[in-house]
């Protein structure tokens, strides 16, 4: 290992020169441009990157009069000069490197011991011992070192100097990798970097190549020693957008069918026709969710509420609707797809572990796919074959954007900011638009209460439509997109990266309609004694979705018809997953699994029991269903499904009737 902080670049001359460096800058990073282009800093960092960045920190301390300050490397190059994967020896042995990487798992800070200093009595001589991190054990200076001296150096305490360090386990991207896993390797950060990152975030950094003798890993015995650390933006900020592509995007922004356009381009062999007069066809309602979604809505007046959006696809096997929801996941820079059958609550969220591969006992948090797929899309398949824990971590990173976790002496919360789109089959496979939606769904009302759009996927029978899902396959037809007017993946997640960059607001013609729908569904919620039961949630989806529209504009203003193509499609949702048995939409029925006709229904068929109940000791059936088709027109079928929710809570059963618990 070379020396760390001596010889032969800490030096007076070198120290003036990096001290003359600090003079002209108001900030305390090394600039990465002047390692490559001026020539003494250049020289330094390729001889002994490790010295050249001790020396850079003392000139620093002397120049801003701190002790405490330490310089890092700033400005990172916009491409890396290399990946793990393509890290040899000798070629990078302590050579200074830039890295685009994401952060698997991270350790807790903890006090790290480098430097060890000690007298020796007999000529009060001081000597310094740097440690090896990786040693495992405690280097002390022995014996003096002054010629004609036999004095033994004393060490105490108060001469073991420590730095706050964190161990880290980095991961090549995706884009720098040519391995379906992209390779890792550990990397540790010191002060002033440290807790600076968390589990999940993709940062370019700067680091030594620093051997480690004590292990081998992934990468030969490599350990990365970290220097300087930029946080990348999100990953539609990375989508590469040509100056012809962005000319190309902002002229279709003005077509005023982009919209249809861009959400029949989704998934394009699903047909989307609408059919028994109805405005939106299933197929083109989730289309048009995954557009929203992928776009995605913006801050508005500094509100910290959640702008990503959350939908739901609920339908039979061949309908359609896990090709429309992959489609969000092969769109989005960062999607991962997940089967809810055999994933595990930590597998989503985070784990945390102790790191054997840290060298100590520390406890280390690695985030699920929600952490990884932050400021992008989890698809969740087969919601409705999740376990009870599974779907009960959920609810944060749904709602809030984080997951907390909390063992041993970590508590962390990590940012996931991360859409979700799941599907579902129903609990008799097939989808009935004229039974209640919670009843043939086996998800908790909590759970369906966190997405902006539910999409029922029906199997109707229809010669038409069938007709056009089978063509095809017809001789001679090719499906060329270019002549269907479709647009490539590619060309739409470069749409969607430009409409990300806008951050639209309300104007007052907009505001005034978007309060005007929100209040008359408050309303209209008391009128009907609690259908269409309209909360924040709603007001919020209403937004994002409003605001999502208008970024496909690429406008930044929330124009009148981007509320009312969000209000559309938000009724078009209701009207499919939240009417009631008579044909009220209610919204009771996905917050809580009972609309408020539902419940008037079970309280009336309960007084029918109490009233019989009082001159028979047993009540029989044909009983209640004569009294409730009489007194109340209720059939003996919602008779039945009443009488289902009570027995147990107000009232028993037995084989000859029913009867009120006392």
């Amino acid at each position: 290992m070379p020396e760390q902080y001596g010889e032969p670049l800490v030096n007076d001359m070198s120290v003036a020169m990096w001290m003359t460096y600090w003079q002209d800058k108001d900030d305390d990073y090394i600039e990465w441009e002047d390692i490559e282009s001026v020539w003494w800093i250049r020289w330094m960092f390729a001889n002994n990157p490790v010295a050249a960045m001790q020396c850079a920190t003392y000139a620093l301390r002397l120049v801003r009069e701190d002790p405490y300050v330490d310089a890092v490397i700033g400005d990172l190059p916009e491409e890396p000069t290399t990946s793990i994967e393509n890290i040899r020896s000798p070629k990078h042995d302590y050579k200074l490197i830039s890295l685009d990487v994401k952060i698997s798992s991270l350790s807790a800070s903890y006090p790290l011991l480098y430097r060890v200093r000690g007298r020796c009595p007999a000529c009060t001589e001081e000597q310094t011992v740097w440690q090896d991190r990786f040693a495992g054990h405690v280097d002390e200076p022995e014996s003096c070192d002054v010629e004609n001296c036999s004095g033994n150096i004393v060490v105490d305490d108060e001469h073991m100097d420590y730095i706050t360090s964190q161990e880290a386990v980095v991961q090549d991207m995706h884009k720098y990798s040519s391995k379906n896993t992209p390779e890792d390797i550990t990397a540790s950060l010191d002060k002033p970097l440290v807790e600076n990152v968390q589990t999940g975030d993709e940062v370019s950094i700067a680091a030594i190549c620093e051997i480690d003798d004590s292990v081998q890993g992934p990468r030969g015995n490599y350990h990365l020693h970290i220097v300087g650390l930029d946080r990348n933006g999100d990953d539609y900020e990375k989508v590469e957008v040509t100056d012809e592509e962005r000319e190309e995007i902002e002229e279709l922004s003005e077509d005023p069918e982009i919209f249809q356009r861009l959400a029949d381009s989704i998934a394009p062999t699903i047909s989307t026709e609408p059919i028994d007069g109805e405005d939106y066809s299933q197929e083109e309602l989730a289309k048009k969710a995954v557009l929203m979604q992928l776009v995605g809505g913006n801050d508005i007046n500094d509100v910290d509420e959640r702008n990503y959006i959350n939908i739901f696809f609920v339908g039979g096997p061949a309908t359609g609707k896990t090709q429309i929801a992959r489609a969000a996941v092969d769109i989005s820079p960062v999607g991962i797809e997940v089967n809810s059958r055999s994933t595990t609550e930590v597998g989503l969220t985070a784990t945390v572990d102790r790191e054997e591969r840290f060298g100590s006992d520390e406890w280390v948090v690695s985030g699920g796919a929600y952490v990884a797929a932050d400021e992008g899309v989890v698809f969740l398949d087969e919601l409705d074959k999740a376990d009870d824990g599974i779907v009960d971590v959920l609810h944060g990173p749904m709602e809030n954007g984080t997951v907390t976790k909390q063992a041993a002496n970590i508590s962390a919360e990590l940012k996931a900011e991360t859409a979700t789109v799941a599907t579902a089959n129903p609990i008799d496979t097939h989808f009935n638009l004229y039974e209640p939606f919670p009843e043939q769904i086996d998800i908790v009302p909590s759970m369906l209460s966190r997405f902006d759009l539910i999409v029922p996927f029906v199997d109707k029978v229809d010669e038409d439509k069938d007709t056009a899902v089978m063509s095809k396959y017809a001789p001679g037809n090719d499906h060329d997109p270019d002549e269907n007017d479709y647009f490539d993946y590619d060309f739409i997640q470069k749409y969607v990266a430009v409409a990300r960059q806008y951050q639209p607001e309300f104007t007052g013609e907009s505001y005034a309609l978007f309060d005007e729908y929100y209040k008359e569904l408050r309303k209209k919620s008391e009128r009907d004694e609690g259908r269409i039961s309209v909360d924040a949630r709603d007001g919020e989806s209403l937004r994002r979705l409003s605001q999502a529209s208008a970024r496909i504009r690429l406008s930044e203003e929330i124009g009148v018809r981007d509320v009312e193509r969000a209000m559309n499609m938000i009724m078009a949702s209701l009207e499919m997953v939240a009417e009631d048995q008579y044909g009220n939409l209610d919204k009771g029925l996905l917050n809580s699994g009972e609309s408020a006709s539902q419940k008037q229904e079970k309280e009336q068929v309960y007084e029918i029991v109490e009233a019989l109940n009082q001159t028979k000791n047993v009540v029989p059936p044909e009983n209640i269903y004569k009294q409730a088709d009489e007194q109340y027109d209720i059939p003996d079928y919602r008779v039945d499904a009443s009488l289902q929710k009570l027995v147990g809570d107000k009232l028993w059963k037995n084989d000859k009737g029913f009867g009120v618990i006392d």
